[in-house]
């Protein structure tokens, strides 16, 4: 079983869920550091200027120290900033193909009172999913009881879950022991960002989340879109 293990990220990019469709069995990795400045707590969307990021605030006392499940949603997400962020997107992509289908559904979930970013994150990447019509299982890493760190920690997780092959990201090259990973087998999964149409740009602008697809395109042509990125496993 194709087992691959990753962050919750905040509206993730095509890859993130290249590689969840490209396995068996999905882990968030919920109970690790949350990194400042990453992809938990923002990412990006297309205007014709160029990309440009939505960021959802946390609360950043003691952050160097919270686990990404544990990290809080700041209070000034509650109002101005929320409605500024939902704004910023109805302007962004009111034009846009898929925008009554896909636009008030992200308003419903921007909307709804998450105390955690993990927690909204995890209600983003499941609505994702579902119009994907991506099936592999998820389940929460802390569901595992895991403690061991590192390169150890994720080959921990795969053998909990029962894998015995894990799908790593191309940085795994850089940290994963094998030492660590006696009975498994790992796989690279090696995403090449596939080009389409975008409605507002002339020239196309990659590396931007999923809702910028979905927005452009219907659920079963996004995921075509996101399949013929050729990842090599």
């Amino acid at each position: 079983m194709i087992v691959t293990v990753h962050q919750p990220e905040m509206l993730p990019w095509l890859g993130f869920f290249s590689k969840m469709d490209a396995a068996d069995y999905y882990i968030l990795l919920t109970d690790c550091q949350f990194r400042k400045g990453y992809y938990q707590n923002r990412n990006r969307i297309v205007r014709p200027e160029g990309l440009e990021y939505i960021t959802i605030p946390v609360v950043s006392k003691g952050l160097q120290d919270t686990l990404i499940k544990d990290v809080r949603i700041a209070d000034e997400w509650s109002s101005r900033r929320r409605k500024g962020s939902i704004t910023r997107l109805r302007n962004t992509y009111k034009e846009a193909p898929n925008y009554r289908i896909i636009m008030p559904v992200i308003e419903y979930e921007f909307s709804r009172p998450y105390s955690t970013i993990c927690q909204f994150n995890r209600a983003l990447i499941y609505r994702f999913r579902e119009w994907l019509g991506i099936t592999t299982p998820i389940m929460d890493s802390v569901v595992y009881g895991v403690d061991s760190t590192s390169s150890r920690r994720i080959a921990d997780l795969v053998r909990a879950a029962g894998g015995d092959i894990y799908l790593s990201g191309p940085s795994g090259r850089d940290y994963l022991d094998m030492n660590d990973y006696q009975g498994i087998r790992v796989r690279y999964h090696d995403y090449i960002h596939p080009t389409y149409v975008q409605f507002n740009t002339s020239e196309f602008i990659p590396y931007a989340s999923t809702l910028d697809l979905l927005m452009n395109y219907s659920p079963g042509e996004a995921m075509e879109i996101i399949r013929s990125g050729m990842a090599t496993i």
